[in-house]
């Protein structure tokens, strides 16, 4: 037996020996994540001094390797505090954050180094030769709890780590999750066989245990990549956007989503079943007729589960292999809600205007030109007027800027309240409104052009104690079609008219007044 034990243990020295080197010489390459070469040193230097006391004929060699076994205990505690911080892709500790995590290491490696001069570690340890072997036994002190508890609860830490990894994620780190996993289990299963007596002659099953965590470890590190910047990434970056994103197949398969996508699309969620693209597709209609779109950035509208209607644009990238195969698509859904709000909002102010919230000059012209060109398409009647406040000069002299204001804000109020819900009018000047008439030709449009001057010359308003009588000249245009002129010649010809109405109502009221003025002199 004693041959077999001591095979074992200088197989452990020198496997952990290697993989260390090994780890160290990747992690010098890419200048981090060192933590699985010095646990593996560790480990070496732990199981190492281990054969050497069990070799020693007396309880003070055996004490003396004891305290280097810590130093090699003690750095596998505190290397895999940091191992499970790097899978988990923590920041950098500060020298305060290493000196916090050392303190209990250190001072039980203090108390290992001077265990012959007190008990706080062991009490009245002893030596028994079985099989040719010293194997100490000792009562534990309350620095020996002290220490255990550490070490169970870095374990501790690492084991619900992984398991919410496992839960949490996609295949390949899930691997890496399962082989820290059993790294971590291992060694936990084999000192609580030790501390049961359950090993053959007493022997510490630690060593070994830790030999076959480091060969787990070191098989997730090379063959899962387990340091490798880019599970890292992919937590720290895509786990964390803003916006949605899902990664799909070459099959349609969703072989990856963050935590945005799985918000906006309860279906991506693991027990939901939506793991295809056309499991979302069928659950979002919009979704599935954006993306058929031929546009560059197809913009959809999307409800979500708290009813708010967001606006998303959707970004496709191909992912290709080294050979420029297309084996994938990431599928990027960018929230631009807020933008589009903002843009909505600027267009609106771009063409309306602000005093009497109508439609202003720009937005005329637009809808104008829109309505010709689609009276032409179909062969239709069209007319145009133009109509101007009488007066209007008079208004702001005598009464002031607010009244001339109230006045133009009533007249769009009453011409808005008039017309027809197809009919448009916009206020393309200071005191100059002008109409749009759908299928009016031109008596159509005279009509309707009379019927708005009659409600505007019929309203009255109070500014102060003055009342004031509105009172407005309008001109129109109508065409019947199917060929119409052209919208510079239609409005000119209306505004002529409106001017025609206006000199012919302004000598009236001279008139007016001049046959008033000869009454009252007599």
């Amino acid at each position: 037996m004693k041959s077999i034990i001591l095979a074992v243990l200088a197989a452990s020295v020198i496997l952990c020996l290697f993989l260390g080197i090994a780890a160290l010489v990747r992690a010098r390459t890419k200048r981090r994540f060192y933590s699985l070469g010095v646990l593996c040193l560790s480990a070496a230097l732990y199981t190492a001094f281990y054969a050497a006391e069990v070799l020693q004929p007396t309880l003070r060699g055996v004490l003396f390797c004891v305290g280097f076994e810590y130093i090699g205990i003690s750095g596998i505690a505190v290397t895999m505090f940091f191992l499970i911080r790097d899978f988990v892709g923590a920041e950098r500790p500060s020298p305060w954050f290493i000196a916090l995590v050392t303190l209990v290491p250190s001072i039980t490696t203090v108390m290992a180094l001077t265990v012959s001069h007190h008990e706080w570690l062991y009490i009245e340890p002893y030596i028994s030769r079985i099989a040719g072997l010293s194997i100490l036994g000792f009562s534990r002190g309350p620095w020996y709890w002290v220490n255990l508890l550490y070490i169970y609860a870095i374990f501790g830490y690492g084991l619900l780590e992984f398991i919410k990894t496992m839960l949490g994620h996609r295949a390949e780190r899930k691997a890496q999750a399962t082989y820290l996993l059993a790294a971590f289990a291992i060694p936990i299963a084999g000192n609580l066989v030790y501390l049961a007596g359950w090993t053959p002659a007493g022997i510490d099953a630690a060593p070994l245990a830790f030999a076959i965590s480091v060969a787990f470890c070191s098989a997730g590190f090379f063959k899962h990549h387990l340091f490798n910047i880019y599970p890292l990434a992919r937590n720290l970056v895509f786990e964390q956007m803003r916006d949605a994103a899902f990664v799909v197949a070459e099959d349609g398969a969703i072989v990856d989503s963050n935590a945005a996508a799985r918000e906006l699309f309860p279906a991506l969620m693991p027990d939901m079943g939506g793991d295809t693209l056309q499991s979302i597709l069928s659950a979002y209609p919009e979704f599935e007729a954006a993306s058929e779109e031929s546009t560059a950035n197809p913009v959809v509208t999307i409800r979500r589960s708290d009813g708010a209607s967001r606006f998303l644009e959707i970004r496709l990238s191909e992912i290709t292999s080294g050979g420029g195969r297309l084996i994938g698509r990431v599928y990027t859904l960018v929230d631009i809600t807020e933008s589009k709000y903002l843009q909505d909002r600027l267009e609106e102010l771009a063409s309306t205007d602000e005093l009497t919230s109508l439609p202003n000059r720009r937005r005329f012209f637009e809808l104008a030109a829109v309505e010709l060109e689609r009276a032409r398409r179909h062969a239709r009647p069209i007319g145009f007027a133009i109509m101007d406040m009488n007066k209007f000069k008079d208004i702001n002299d005598r009464l002031g800027h607010h009244a001339g204001d109230e006045a133009l804000r009533l007249a769009a109020r009453l011409c808005a309240g008039t017309l027809r819900s197809c009919d448009v009018v916009c206020r393309i000047g200071g005191d100059e409104f002008a109409f749009i008439f759908p299928e009016c030709d031109e008596s159509g449009a005279a009509a309707a052009a009379e019927k708005v001057r009659a409600v505007i010359c019929a309203a009255t308003f109070t500014s102060g104690t003055s009342l004031v009588t509105l009172s407005a000249s309008i001109g129109s245009i109508g065409s019947a079609g199917p060929v119409h002129p052209d919208l510079e010649d239609m409005l000119a010809t209306a505004d002529r008219r409106m001017y025609q109405h206006k000199s012919l109502a302004e000598n009236s009221a001279h008139r007016a007044n001049r046959i008033n003025q000869a009454s009252g002199n007599r």
